[in-house]
């Protein structure tokens, strides 16, 4: 039974320090249907400019530096409120995240980070005015994301409404762990 554990704990070790394979989306639509359900801040109940730390750690986010929450303003198209970061926006979550999302106005990047290891740095998505969206599913968990601007001349980051999630373990990686611990059970009888 030790031998088993510890196959299982280096499985973890490898699968939590491999690069990311992540897939983009800017359909919102696209991107629903890929997940399995996620949590969204829409930055409402506070202040026009109440600067954010923990407000939001109860659902297991924390924010850090300097941003804000703003509004009302016609750039926020889903509900005129928002999260402004004049050096980019980032975050961390107390239990790792398979997908992310946002709805921006302007441009956005991201960077997907794992106990504090860079996994993926993305392409920046497009601006094209209000109303976009921009969404990642990622095959390995993360626990830290930062938002940054992807233009030097755009003076801040704008976030609408941030979505998130995580997956369950897939069921084909049960089966193989299961397999293996079997298979060691069975080596050693």
């Amino acid at each position: 039974m030790r031998l088993s554990c510890t196959v299982l704990m280096s499985m973890i070790t490898i699968s939590a320090s491999a690069r990311a394979e992540v897939v983009s989306y800017t359909a919102r639509s696209t991107w629903e249907a890929i997940v399995s359900g996620f949590s969204t801040i829409s930055f409402l109940g506070f202040p026009d400019g109440t600067p954010i730390a923990d407000q939001y750690a109860a659902q297991g986010l924390h924010f850090l530096g300097f941003n804000q929450i703003f509004g009302p303003t016609i750039g926020y198209q889903n509900d005129l409120w928002g999260l402004f970061g004049p050096n980019g926006v980032r975050f961390t979550f107390d239990n790792p995240q398979n997908w992310i999302a946002v709805d921006y106005p302007g441009a956005v990047a991201f960077r997907l980070y794992h106990d504090g290891e860079l996994m993926y740095s993305s392409p920046f998505f497009q601006p094209g005015g209000l109303g976009n969206f921009a969404g990642l599913v990622s095959d390995t968990p993360f626990d830290e994301v930062y938002i940054l601007k992807p233009i030097p001349s755009q003076t801040s980051i704008f976030i609408d409404d941030l979505h998130w999630g995580s997956a369950v373990p897939a069921p084909a990686g049960l089966t193989l762990l299961l397999f293996t611990a079997v298979h060691l059970r069975r080596r050693r009888s």
